[in-house]
């Protein structure tokens, strides 16, 4: 159904919206448009949009073509019919026969770019860029005024189309997949041109380029359900919301053009979403603004981004098949994501390698390995905004694939960077542009082979291998039998030397330059890196002081539980540690810990014994609200050794199964896009949080590592989960110099036994968000839980009765000693644990 509604604007100018099945679009000069022009640019309705960026060739669909279909493609228009589709306006982009469309889709499916392009402002609205190109191909080929029936004939005949069996389902509505039309049967020339022409009947009409995209996404259902319908209040109504995401270019138009060198043969590109990064259950999307500033800080802010413009053609000519692959991966959603290269270069891919998909792997490779982004960087963009999930085969890779979409294999489970990083491995060394062609043209099985002597001539030894082509920043893998985690020797080599090095360092140089950040806002995560490098010390100084105090064990305290405990007692109690904020001769006590429960479905304030938890939920309070810090602060982009460590042993506590710790009552609700933002952002700037997060995932990690060894059989954890514990926590201990008797012991037999008994709750005052609430609590015996002293431990912070603060405003509400020492007797009176 659709509605046509009229208004006026403030400053007197009509407008009209039409309604398409729920979803609004703009209607401009009386004909409807999908945005497509954008105000700023000073674009008009009469401007030629036209680009004659041709690259006749043809894709790996054009296996049964005639042999001289390259030429007769390029002949297939006339000379008159040229001219008008290079004479094509922007208000011929807003609307087209439907015809066009799909003859469009059908010629794209074997040549990558026979007709042309428009320019970079026509694009800049289009959300996505697969519906774009198909929508304007469509459209130069109507403005030319060729006939349907000749581009017909040239598809059935020259191309030797095979349409699907199926008369409803289009060629410009569906995801490329050569496997499924390699399955289609093939007809003759002459049935196969009645068929087509048949169906050809229904597709004259006329349709709106927002109708256009209507239709894709309706057949393809791309909508993240879960994050829209509460802020566009439903599906229907969140479509617009949700375009409105992934439209426009990442990058401005304005850096686009103002390349400091546009004759030599690296281009510089807007970049645009071919499709939404894959939607895991947190409904949250990769959107344009997130998209670009990732970009951006890849590469190094915008220094790095104006210096590719020396790129020399000699540096397109080799490069590492592991930046090809990451750049595929990156490819498969966001086009041109790091650029381009110029037309005459692009020619000559061409000539060598016949899919243009592989041709632009190769061009990101290119510019990354220039550019010299470490691959972990790029690693962890991948698999934790891209959401890639790597194939369980080692031997096949995305930038050499047959064809978009055609390969239906098993996804590899478990966490994706440990995965990307052992498949990457053997993969570091420089190829030539030939030997890459050459690789990407073979069969499958012969691509395995070749794919798997390489990895073998240049596997690394078992020590780490670091690479450096081009600088300080090259290739930083580590053998694959080494990768039991999702992190690297190198990187915890460097996080050793980085804290050893920096731990008495002067703060003061923790972010050298902070007046250039301002300059441009995109290139402001251009000191971020360094800026974490130096406070790599000053984090280890936060969590040295724990460790410091936790040294100084309160025998008084632990004599008094043990006589109340008696024998039976004694094992479960015997590495209690202090307080390491002890004052007022210990009356009051606490431990910074987090209080932890496990990923499940809480109800009604209790957690089923009998169901199967998915992984850690370490209980804090942003913004008012009682958050998973876990489910929150793990998606954090680590940007040095100490960040990734503390991402990395998150990311183990989301993988742990079947278990409560700490507060099983507590309901964790999720923080919205902008709250997310600002609690990244302060965890991100923020050393003593840091300190505190990476304590409180060591304590957890430590009591389940102990459950692990003392009862393999019983605990629940599967073996490889096991060995990425014990390997964190020995990178942890060597590099923090903590020691295993700072640990209080344990007696839980399984996940479901282990418990974390609250001792306080720390108050934490921030940039970017309010405050943030940290339990404190330690691992205790089986059932000995306090659940009712976070609302009293909360209460005396906000009105101010804490026991310690420090000069930056960090509040310590620490459970008064007599208040634990009374749970404690009844505990013992009763001969359990305690509860409440």
């Amino acid at each position: 159904m659709r509605q046509l509604v009229c208004s006026t604007r403030a400053n007197g100018l009509a407008f009209c919206w039409l309604a398409v099945g729920g979803c609004v679009f703009e209607v401009k000069n009386g004909r409807t448009g999908v945005s497509t022009l954008n105000s700023d640019s000073g674009l008009t309705n009469s401007d030629s949009v036209y680009v004659d960026d041709r690259l006749i060739g043809l894709t790996e669909y054009a296996t049964f073509c005639n042999e001289d279909a390259t030429a007769q493609l390029a002949k297939l228009l006339s000379e008159s019919e040229w001219q008008r589709l290079r004479s094509v306006e922007a208000a011929d982009l807003w609307e087209c026969t439907l015809v066009y469309v799909e003859l469009a889709a059908i010629i794209l499916l074997f040549a990558d770019n026979p007709f042309g392009s428009v320019c970079e402002v026509a694009k800049a609205e289009w959300p996505l860029e697969l519906v774009r190109r198909r929508w304007e191909v469509g459209c130069l080929l109507e403005r030319s005024g060729a006939l349907v029936e000749k581009l017909a004939k040239f598809c059935v005949q020259t191309l030797r189309y095979m349409s699907t069996p199926f008369h409803w389902a289009l060629e410009c509505l569906t995801i490329p997949d050569r496997v499924q039309y390699a399955s289609r049967v093939r007809y003759d020339a002459a049935t196969a041109r009645a068929a087509f022409q048949k169906r050809a009947k229904e597709l004259y009409v006329t349709l709106t380029a927002p109708e256009f995209i209507r239709l894709w996404v309706d057949r393809h259902s791309i909508i993240p359900k879960k994050d829209l319908v509460e802020k566009a209040g439903g599906i229907e109504n969140s479509l617009a919301h949700f375009l409105a995401k992934l439209k426009g270019p990442l990058r401005p138009l304005s850096w686009v053009a103002a390349s400091t060198n546009p004759k030599g043969p690296y281009r510089r590109t807007g970049g645009s979403f071919l499709r939404c990064a894959h939607i895991r259950t947190t409904g949250h999307i990769l959107n344009r603004e997130r998209a670009r500033e990732i970009l951006w800080d890849l590469l190094g802010g915008s220094l790095a981004w104006n210096k590719l413009d020396a790129m020399k053609e000699i540096d397109f000519m080799a490069c590492s098949l592991a930046y090809v692959e990451l750049a595929a991966i990156v490819e498969r959603v966001i086009f041109q994501a790091f650029g381009s290269a110029a037309p005459s270069l692009l020619k000559k891919f061409e000539a060598v390698i016949t899919d243009k998909r592989i041709v632009y792997a190769w061009i990101g490779g290119c510019i990354l390995q220039f550019a010299q982004v470490p691959i972990s960087d790029l690693i962890h963009f991948c698999a934790l905004d891209l959401h890639y999930q790597p194939s369980t085969d080692y031997w096949t890779l995305e930038c050499i694939r047959q064809g978009p979409e055609d390969i239906r294999r098993e996804r590899a489970s478990g966490d994706p960077s440990v995965r990307l990083t052992e498949l990457l491995a053997g993969f570091q060394e420089k190829m030539s542009v030939t030997e890459f062609a050459e690789l990407a043209a073979l069969k499958r099985r012969d691509k395995a082979t070749r794919l798997r002597q390489r990895a073998s001539a240049h596997r690394l030894n078992e020590n780490t291998h670091t690479q450096k082509p081009d600088g300080p920043r090259g290739v930083q893998l580590t053998s694959s039998h080494q990768l039991n985690v999702q992190f690297s020797a190198a990187r915890l080599l460097a996080f050793s030397t980085k804290v050893k090095t920096g731990a008495g360092e002067d703060k003061t140089g923790a972010g050298e330059d902070k007046t250039g950040a301002g300059d441009d806002k995109t290139g402001a995560g251009d000191d971020k890196s360094g800026a974490g490098d130096d406070k790599n010390g000053v984090v280890l100084v936060g969590v040295e002081k724990v460790m410091r105090k936790r040294k100084e064990i309160d025998q008084r305290m632990r004599l008094h539980i043990l006589l109340l405990f008696g024998a039976a007692q004694t094992k479960v109690c015997a590495h209690i540690p202090v307080n390491p904020f002890n004052q007022e001769n210990n009356l009051k006590r606490s431990l910074v810990l987090g209080g932890v429960v496990m990923r499940s479905s809480i109800a009604g304030g209790s957690v089923e014994t009998n169901t199967l938890l998915l992984g850690a939920i370490v209980t804090c309070e942003v913004f008012g609200k009682t958050v998973d810090l876990v489910k929150a602060v793990a998606p954090v982009r680590p940007w040095d050794s100490i960040s990734t460590l503390m991402v990395d042993g998150l990311k183990l506590l989301e993988n742990i199964p079947d278990l409560v710790v700490g507060m099983p009552g507590v309901e964790h609700v999720d923080l919205s896009t902008e709250e997310l933002d600002g609690l990244h952002a302060e965890v991100t700037e923020n050393w003593k949080l840091r300190s505190r997060i990476m304590v409180i995932q060591s304590d957890c990690l430590h009591a389940i590592d102990q459950v692990c060894q003392a009862h393999p059989q019983t605990c629940g954890v599967p073996m490889d989960l096991r060995g990425k514990i014990q390997q964190w926590l020995d990178v942890f201990r060597k590099d923090a110099e903590w020691d295993r008797s700072m640990f209080p012991g344990v007696e839980a037999t399984t996940m479901k036994d282990l418990k974390f008994a609250m001792l306080g709750l720390s108050r934490l005052p921030g940039t970017h968000v309010p405050a943030i609430l940290l339990p404190e609590l330690m691992p205790w015996s089986p059932d000995a839980v306090l659940r009712s002293l976070w609302k009293d431990a909360k209460a005396r912070l906000e009105a101010g009765d804490c026991d310690t603060k420090d000069d930056e405003g960090v509040m310590n509400a620490l459970v008064v000693w007599d208040t634990f020492k009374a749970k404690v007797r009844e505990q013992a009176e009763r001969g359990c644990g305690f509860s409440q």
